[in-house]
């Protein structure tokens, strides 16, 4: 076994090796006498000294295995109370049991039973390699975002994680994968895109703004803008694609009360004129998230924000409608 160590203080985490830059717990070990306690790496353990004995348990078979009557008062010449395995049975070809010649009769008179053995605590042979030393490691903050699992909405949400973020290939190189998060990293431009597009999706107010493109190649919403003063239309109520004009023309006047513009468009890999996203990214996994969340946030704050018409310049310009209650964007 080989096992790879990082010094912080006065406390050592450390893993074990299985090749090719691959890592297990050795959460099922004892070191120096002591389970090592769970970190928030699931392949990282941690101890207050640098191993210098590493044991584990292994299982001991049972002994004494035996058939013994189930009803003891049934115990006779021919009927044995208590039957060694090598008596009572035998293994056939395909390695089932089967009782011998003398007793196939009362085979379901029998149980079987053993005695248990402890578990045996085993020396494990092994190299202790200590990588660095540094001063403290902050715990890793869960990554947690909803996206869609497909192209299709109906086929559910999954989440990203930090096995999404990217790291450079010189910091795999040289940083175990316990001290990862305090590298630098990102999302790619599609992870990225996925998770503006959920967020807005799961937020956004229908009373100010509305999607008009949800693919997986391109977004847009339209901030819905209120009119000052309703703008009247005509229509012809007896005309559509049904009727066919079988009818005389009947027009009435009806009223909207918003115009729709489009304020905020994304891409993932270049659609068009729409604008690419810029892949989230940050010194820290902390900073990442931060970066994340304080986009969204800001995002849907904009797009959520409800607007009129400025009745001052009729229509060129709008204005925060303050008179407007800040509903819950899921209303």
């Amino acid at each position: 076994m080989i096992i790879i160590g990082v010094k912080c203080k006065d406390k050592y985490y450390l893993t074990e090796e299985i090749g090719n830059s691959r890592y297990d717990s050795l959460k099922g070990y004892l070191v120096n006498g002591e389970k090592p306690e769970l970190t928030f790496h699931e392949k990282w353990v941690m101890v207050d000294s640098p191993p210098e004995r590493v044991t584990t348990f292994h299982s001991v078979p049972a002994i004494n295995r035996r058939y013994e009557l189930i009803d003891k008062s049934m115990a006779s010449e021919k009927i044995p109370e208590v039957l060694t395995e090598d008596e009572a049975v035998f293994r056939d070809s395909d390695y089932a049991v089967v009782w011998h010649d003398d007793y196939p009769m009362y085979s379901s008179l029998y149980k079987f039973v053993s005695d248990p053995q402890p578990d045996e605590e085993v020396e494990v042979d092994f190299e202790y390699h200590e990588l660095i030393e540094i001063d403290e490691v902050e715990p890793m903050k869960e990554v947690s975002y909803p996206v869609q699992k497909t192209q299709w909405a109906h086929e559910g949400l999954r989440n990203l994680n930090e096995k999404d973020i990217q790291h450079q290939l010189i910091d795999k190189i040289i940083f175990p994968s316990f001290v990862m998060h305090e590298r630098p990293g990102k999302l790619s431009a599609k992870d990225t895109y996925e998770i503006i597009r959920q967020y807005v999706k799961s937020n956004i107010n229908g009373k100010y703004a509305t999607i008009t493109s949800d693919y997986d190649f391109c977004f847009t919403v339209k901030k819905r803008i209120n009119l000052t003063t309703p703008k009247s239309f005509t229509v012809d109520v007896n005309n559509s694609i049904f009727t066919k004009r079988k009818r005389k023309p009947k027009y009435e006047t009806r009223y909207t009360r918003y115009r729709d513009i489009e304020i905020f468009n994304m891409t993932p890999s270049g659609y068009n004129n729409y604008r690419q996203v810029k892949e989230f990214q940050g010194g820290t996994q902390e900073e990442l998230l931060q970066h994340i969340d304080n986009y969204c946030s800001a995002l849907i704050d904009f797009i959520n924000e409800p607007v009129i018409d400025c009745p001052h310049c009729e229509g060129r310009g709008v204005i925060i409608d303050e008179t407007f209650p800040k509903d819950s964007p899921n209303e």
